[in-house]
């Protein structure tokens, strides 16, 4: 998906959007009914202020009738108190109905980020992703709940202005009033065409500026450790900067809009005071009236400069809802298959690579070139090579992260394109090098919502590779709440707690990338020791770097530039004399 350029994504029109955000408003269609009747009864009584205003001129304050004109504000006082009601309720009704709204949207906009494919997520930042979910889906709960009603509440307002001011008092003036109207709109619908690709073009920038802030914070050891603080603001004020100058105009524009629309309401004063004054001196028209015109055409061409006002607020939502649509509409890389194939229970799987070939862009160089081979369920398999090799690739393709551009992968011969995704991975187990722990407890991060993985079914696995005493020293052992990327446990323990994970999953394939690293010698003696009970039976995969924790494999693959070079068991390989015979050597000294 590219990114946000100053129009709107290719086939997101005003109207095909408005078309598309009406479904979510119909579950709270009664909502917005009882909430549109409180809007216009509250648009009502404030037309009824100026009314009342001129009653008490022209029948009581002229005419020196005092019991009369406090009967009368009595009556305007109970009218405010029940506006106010009306106002009162309708914004927590539709603050709250906003709130449902929004929280649908974010599940709705996340639950298909889940089923992206892994290539999305390499072309867009966190940062972009978190302010699309997040800050668009809370201009789109704008949108709804208060830009479309107050746009609604204010035409009502005009137009009952003009109908009180043209039928009930005078509709010459009247007339005179409403002919500045086109102006206004002309304007305010030139000028809302004017801003909506800037308007986008900010949304960008806040994201841009967003994902590096979020990046950066990721980053913050590294950044002090190299010495990058300076670097790391200057760049972001370079992107502040850009984000700043789109502001700075932005906020020029619509302050000169508003200037020109108070021009215009002056303008309008004016016309009525001199119109008005001269029908006063004539006789056709009363104090009271005049003070009553007076006031609408204040209130009269303040509702139309908050319309103007809500264009901002409206093409932000536009855009917003462009951009979270977008996201919607995003099609995995990888479709599911229509029918997928059955993929049969067993302890094992056999897996068969069959002339693949793969590169992350159709212009880039390939990462594997022509992989074959053929691992039968069960074994314990290897995979080493330099930096850049295709170690992880090759794992990321079994894993059906990525698919091959040419070639196969079988899984119990079946082809892997041919399965399920979710099923496939739901019967494997990854330990990586960089554990990812999620907020919560430590028997959560273990079970991982299992209902059946109850603290006494799991504790003969921990047992096995030592976990148990570590969670035992914890101050409230597996109900420890783990801090902001696991802050509260060491390297190596969060390893461990990777390691029972996957292990828990009673999985068909386990894949272990550098899974030991971070664990001192004797726990990774006491693993290598459970590895072989645990294991039995189960296909593993390795990626190691230390060939001494790969000596008693299958097989090892020996991988070079997406090439595979050698492949055999250890003492076969150290017998050939080749690639690794001489990195064995390397190691040895």
């Amino acid at each position: 998906m590219q990114d946000e350029t100053e129009q709107l994504p290719p086939g997101f029109s005003q109207r095909e959007l408005v078309r598309r955000l009406l479904p979510w408003l119909k579950p709270h269609a009664k909502i917005f009914a009882l909430c549109l009747g409180l809007l216009l009864l509250g648009s009502l009584l404030r037309l009824l202020g100026p009314v009342i205003l001129q009653i008490a001129i022209d029948r009581y304050i002229s005419k020196g009738n005092f019991p009369g004109l406090l009967s009368l504000l009595g009556a305007y006082a109970l009218l405010i108190v029940a506006g106010f009601s009306a106002n009162y309720y309708e914004l927590i009704w539709l603050e709250t109905t906003g709130q449902k709204i929004l929280a649908g949207l974010k599940n709705k906009a996340f639950a298909h980020l889940l089923s992206l494919d892994l290539p999305y997520f390499d072309q867009n930042s966190t940062g972009k992703l978190v302010s699309r979910i997040e800050t668009d889906a809370n201009a789109m709960k704008v949108l709804f709940t208060s830009v479309l009603t107050q746009v609604l509440g204010n035409f009502v307002i005009v137009l009952g202005m003009f109908i009180v001011m043209g039928f009930k008092y005078n509709l010459t003036l009247a007339l005179y009033v409403v002919g500045l109207c086109p102006l206004i709109l002309l304007a305010a619908l030139g000028f809302n065409r004017f801003m909506a690709p800037r308007l986008v073009a900010v949304r960008r920038y806040v994201a841009e500026v967003n994902g590096y802030i979020t990046e950066m914070v990721q980053g913050m050891a590294t950044i002090q450790i190299f010495g990058q603080e300076a670097t790391v603001l200057e760049e972001l004020g370079s992107r502040s900067k850009q984000k700043y100058r789109q502001d700075r105009s932005i906020t020029v524009l619509f302050n000169s809009f508003f200037n020109f629309l108070f021009l215009i309401q002056s303008i309008g004063i004016v016309l009525v005071l001199w119109l008005g004054g001269n029908q006063v001196r004539q006789g056709t028209l009363t104090i009271g009236s005049l003070v009553l015109f007076m006031s609408f055409i204040h209130q009269f061409f303040v509702p139309i400069m908050f319309l103007s006002a809500q264009f901002n607020e409206f093409q932000k939502g536009i855009a917003a809802a462009a951009r979270i649509f977008d996201l919607l509409d995003e099609e995995r890389l990888y479709p599911e298959p229509e029918a997928p194939l059955a993929l049969p229970a067993s302890a094992a799987c056999h897996i068969r690579f069959e002339n693949v070939w793969f590169r992350y862009h159709e212009d880039s160089d390939w990462v594997l070139k022509d992989i074959s081979f053929d691992c039968p369920a069960g074994e314990h398999w290897a995979l080493i090579g330099p930096t850049g090799s295709g170690k992880t690739t090759l794992i990321n393709l079994i894993l059906r992260f990525y698919q091959p551009q040419k070639g196969k992968i079988f899984i119990n011969g079946l082809d892997l394109q041919e399965l399920d995704p979710g099923t496939w991975r739901r019967r494997v187990g990854l330990v990586l090098q960089d554990v990812m722990l999620f907020p919560g407890s430590i028997h959560e991060n273990l079970v991982l919502g299992e209902p059946d993985l109850t603290p006494e079914a799991i504790l003969p696995t921990l047992q096995e590779i030592g976990l148990d005493t570590v969670i035992e020293r914890l101050p409230k052992g597996y109900q420890t709440e783990l801090l902001e990327n696991a802050q509260n446990l060491s390297a190596g323990e969060k390893q461990l707690l990777s390691f029972a994970r996957a292990l828990l999953r009673q999985p068909a394939l386990l894949v272990l990338d550098e899974a030991t690293s971070h664990i001192d010698p004797q726990t990774e003696r006491q693993m290598q020791k459970a590895l072989h009970t645990l294991l039995e039976g189960r296909t593993a995969f390795m990626i190691a770097h230390r060939l001494s924790t790969i000596q008693e494999a299958d097989k090892i693959l020996v991988l070079k530039y997406g090439e595979l070079l050698e492949s055999g068991k250890h003492q076969e390989l150290l017998a050939q004399a080749g690639a690794y015979a001489e990195l064995h050597a390397l190691q040895s000294v």
